[in-house]
């Protein structure tokens, strides 16, 4: 009667997919209607009752598999109606008949009205099962909401325990007995079989465990050993770990081991484990082949020569290690995670660990072996003309073009020539025409950039910069090219971690990453002051000497000369432009390009560029003040979810000139009459989606032009600031933002590369009846807000997702 409803009633789906969940549920079916019917002890119908319970536990837990939670939840509480309720019957009876044993909701139904009555319970009892077998299909079905299901079926169960208690307990009910032979053999066979089952797959786990861990550890001295550059070593311990792994499998596989399939928890941890030894088996037989082409990626870079045809052979490895990388992330998004065993989570969530690390070192890998060689020239010479930015005269892409030169590469050699100041392309008669996007002439045709070299860089999308020198250099008198690069001193720094320091006649002390920046931004503008013929002649010596010896480096391992020049590249200190747009969408995913990203939800940015012509952006610090405040527009993706908001708020940038006095002209100026000495003209420009409205200069109203550009508004001032002191610009903005699917907002934050870094502060508030739900990049600091104080060397995004509150 127990199984009767929900086998029957909708769940044959289920079952079916379960062979085995077919015996156990006959077996819950009827073991308990034989407790029923046959006069029975007391103890021995609760033998009976615990075997039907155990049977149809497994039955049912078979049959809900897949299932999500709450549904299962909700055709178990409907499926296991009867036996629930029958259960508090004899509960409640003994406790209301103390040393009665209990009786059984069947037994006083039917020691009420005799053995006619006892048909007519059977009956009724079965239609009650069906009844709930059936809320209990809609469950698994997904039809309806399991929560009602759970009420529903709870509510009969409870009616049903009343009408049981009601009626009269005869003696009947409380009639002795003797268990039937063959019943007590068929429960103890059901329990035999059931228990046999599990042997076969815990017998081949104790024998794979051995194994898989000793693959591990096999792999893990792999990884080892291939990151100290024992490539060799790496090999053999990467091919042990796969004959270890492989051998797991093997003591996985099988039908016998595949009965653990059939039951519940065990089924989960027997997939994962089977998943851990397949893929470990696959991953360790690609660290072999990528410790074998590491010899050529890793040990083939000497005296500043990439071996780029050697490299170019080893990209369909990394791209096979890609494929086989992704394949097992598939595999374990796969696996049902919720009832693994401590051991086989551990290790999951171990290989997931590993997995995005090899991932990240992969795609890094294969990256470079696909597009490095062409960069470097293997299907011929490339030409870059080289951009030497002095950030102590800002402008947006860093600093003024103060030296240029071409970097020629000819199968993987590098050779610098040309080094002059860039003063020299304003010179020549010959006609240049700009060719740039529509923005960047309206914003910027004003400064003459094809004839005024100084203000090429005034936009602060590297992509758009690269493409117009790319245009220019020929039409200034320079050779075509295949790209751009800029690189201010901090981007040098990071060179000079791999070079070493440079010794130079005439300077104190060696120049080294630690002091490049301050040497060359300010030190030699003051040791060389009134001489710039000299210091022009000192830092084309310099530039050349750093070069001289990254023509002249061996260097073991190219990841690792990604990972060293990392920081520089994020804080866009060392920016790249390539011509083919292949390359430049590779160079764009490692952050190299100094693409500002176009808008998505809200963004905001400050460029500052020095209209004084001095170098006194040296001692020029910001901080920016980010406050908007959100109210989600009904009707735009949900309740829930809004797909926009309304903003307001304001935003103020203060600007602090910390030069000392003292300094010399070329430093302090004045660059321009009406200037002073000391005194810094900035060209100021706000850039974000939203309006801006009510601006004020130091608590004066003040004017900001409005432009676009970059899909923004780019609206724009002039502000002066003496030594010493702090020019403040405020201004309200106001508009409306798209937000993520699940109601994120999103403040991208792009950077000005800088010798100073911002001190930044963004606070974002919510209307009433929303709270903040979740934050990154950002820490929620009450229900309705969250904020960031950073000093931002590299560009951040601070996201916060809108929930409505209660």
């Amino acid at each position: 009667m127990i199984a009767l409803g929900s086998v029957g009633a909708g769940l044959a789906g289920h079952l079916a997919a379960h062979p085995l969940a077919v015996p156990f549920a006959a077996a819950g079916a009827v073991l308990p209607l034989v407790a029923t019917a046959m006069p029975v002890r007391p103890a021995a119908r609760s033998v009976i009752w615990v075997l039907g319970a155990v049977s149809f536990g497994v039955a049912a837990l078979m049959a809900t598999r897949g299932l999500a939670p709450s549904a299962a939840w909700a055709a178990l509480v409907a499926m296991a109606g009867l036996p629930a309720a029958d259960g508090l019957t004899a509960g409640l009876s003994r406790l209301r008949h103390p040393g009665s044993g209990g009786v059984s909701l069947a037994g006083r139904l039917a020691a009420a009205g005799g053995p006619g009555r006892a048909a007519v319970v059977v009956a009724g009892g079965a239609v009650v099962e069906c009844g709930l077998g059936a809320l209990g299909a809609l469950a698994a079905g997904g039809h309806g909401a399991p929560l009602a299901i759970a009420v529903a079926s709870s509510a009969v169960i409870a009616l049903v325990v009343v009408v049981g208690l009601t009626a009269p307990a005869g003696r009947r009910a409380t009639a002795g007995g003797r268990v039937p032979r063959w019943l007590a053999w068929g429960g103890g066979a059901v329990i035999v079989v059931a228990v046999a089952g599990l042997v076969p797959p815990g017998v081949a786990a104790a024998s794979a465990r051995g194994t898989a861990l000793a693959g591990e550890a096999a792999a893990q001295r792999g990884l080892a050993s291939g990151r100290s550059g024992h490539l060799h070593a790496a090999a053999a311990d990467f091919a042990a770990a796969r004959r270890d792994f492989a051998a797991a499998r093997g003591d996985l596989a099988g039908p016998w081991v595949s009965l653990g399939e059939a039951y519940p928890v065990v089924a989960p941890n027997l997939r994962a484990v089977r998943v851990l030894a397949a893929e470990g088996t696959a991953l360790a037989g690609q660290g072999t082949e990528l410790s074998l082409a590491g010899d050529r990626f890793r040990y083939g870079i000497h005296g500043g020569t990439v071996p780029v045809a050697s490299l170019a052979a080893t990209a369909p490895r990394f791209g096979a290690a890609a494929r086989v990388i992704a394949g097992a992330d598939r595999s374990l998004s796969e696996l049902d995670r919720s009832l693994l065993v401590g051991p086989v989570a551990r290790a999951v969530s171990r290989l997931d660990t590993q997995l995005a690390t090899a991932r990240r070192d992969v795609t890094t890998a294969d990256g470079i072996a696909t597009f490095v060689p062409g960069l470097l020239g293997l299907d011929g010479t490339r030409r870059y003309f080289v951009a030497f930015e002095t950030d102590a005269e800002q402008r947006a892409t860093g600093g003024l073009i103060g030296l240029n030169g071409v970097l020629t590469v000819t199968g993987g050699h590098l050779t610098l020539s040309g080094l002059e100041s860039s003063t020299a392309l304003n010179l020549g008669t010959n006609v240049r025409v700009l060719h740039a996007p529509p923005d960047y002439v309206a914003r910027y045709g004003a400064f003459d950039p094809a004839y005024n070299w100084q203000m090429v860089n005034l936009s602060p999308d590297f992509p758009t910069v690269g493409k117009v020198i790319a245009d220019l250099y020929p039409q200034s008198g320079g050779t075509p090219v295949d790209g751009v690069i800029a690189v201010d001193p901090a981007g040098l720094a990071a060179i000079m971690k791999l070079t070493g320091p440079v010794t130079l006649p005439g300077w104190p002390v060696p120049i080294t990453a630690a002091n490049v920046v301050a040497v060359t931004q300010n030190q030699a503008y003051i040791a060389y002051a009134g001489h710039e013929a000299a210091r022009q002649a000192f830092l084309i010596q310099f530039v050349h000497a750093v070069f001289h010896q990254v023509s002249n480096l061996d260097l073991h391992d190219p990841v690792t000369l990604v990972d060293d020049l990392a920081p520089a590249v994020d804080g866009g200190h060392l920016l790249v432009y390539a011509g083919r747009p292949a390359e430049e969408a590779y160079l764009a995913s490692l952050h190299m390009t100094g693409a500002v990203p176009p808008v998505t939800s809200d963004a905001f940015e400050v460029t500052t560029q020095n209209a004084a012509a001095n170098k006194i952006d040296y001692y020029l610090t910001r901080s920016v003040d980010y406050r908007v405040h959100l109210t989600p527009l009904a009707g735009t993706g949900g309740s829930a979810a809004p797909a926009t908001a309304a903003a307001s708020g304001t935003v103020s940038v203060s600007l602090h000139n910390g030069a000392p006095l003292g300094l010399p002209p070329i430093v302090d100026g004045p660059g321009f009459p009406g200037l002073v000495a000391g005194e810094d003209r900035i060209f100021v420009t706000l850039y974000t989606p939203l309006q801006f409205s009510h601006p004020t200069l130091n608590g004066e109203p003040s004017g900001l032009e409005p432009q676009r550009e970059l899909g923004r508004w780019a609206d724009a001032t002039f502000v002066n600031i003496a030594a010493g002191h702090t020019a403040t610009l405020t201004a309200h903005l106001s508009g409306t933002v798209h937000l993520a699917a699940g109601g994120w907002y999103e403040l991208d934050l792009p950077l000005q590369p800088l010798i100073n870094p911002d001190q930044v502060t963004v606070t974002v508030t919510l209307a009433p009846g929303w709270r903040v739900a979740a934050a990154r990049g950002a820490r929620i600091t009450s229900a309705t807000a969250a904020g960031v104080q950073l000093s931002m060397s590299t560009p951040h995004v601070v996201r916060v997702r809108l929930a409505p509150a209660g």
